[in-house]
């Protein structure tokens, strides 16, 4: 088995964080195809209704389709995890306005390395929690 030194763990964790920013700037900015690019071709994404989406093209309709809505706010996290080759991110989100949530919830999504990128396999969100 083929073993990371911890330089190599601390590039993909920096790597893996770096995502999750770019998945709330595109969630965001209402950009389906920068969102639904951070994952891969057969991901599967479960939305905070529980309704699961699978496959990038789904969940770049998904975005699409979206409502403009308040923006969405890390507040807990992102907590990283390495699980084998695969790392597992959890943060907790907010959307509204400064002073007063209007909706909130939790995700927790895996990442595994595509090439030279890494994307997200999975994505649950949980809204309320």
């Amino acid at each position: 088995m083929n073993q990371r030194s911890d330089e190599e763990r601390v590039d993909e964790e920096a790597a893996v964080r770096e995502v999750i920013r770019a998945l709330v700037a595109a969630w965001n900015g209402g950009d389906a195809h920068a969102f639904a690019e951070l994952f891969a071709p057969s991901a599967e994404y479960v939305t905070g209704q529980g309704r699961c989406i699978r496959g990038r093209d789904a969940i770049a309709a998904l975005v699409g389709a979206a409502r403009p809505g308040p923006q969405v706010r890390v507040v807990r996290g992102p907590s990283a995890e390495s699980r084998g080759p695969d790392w597992t991110v959890r943060f907790g989100w907010v959307a509204g306005v400064p002073g007063r949530a209007v909706r909130q919830g939790g995700v927790t999504c895996t990442l595994a390395e595509y090439g030279d990128r890494w994307l997200i396999e999975t994505l649950r969100n949980e809204e309320g929690t």
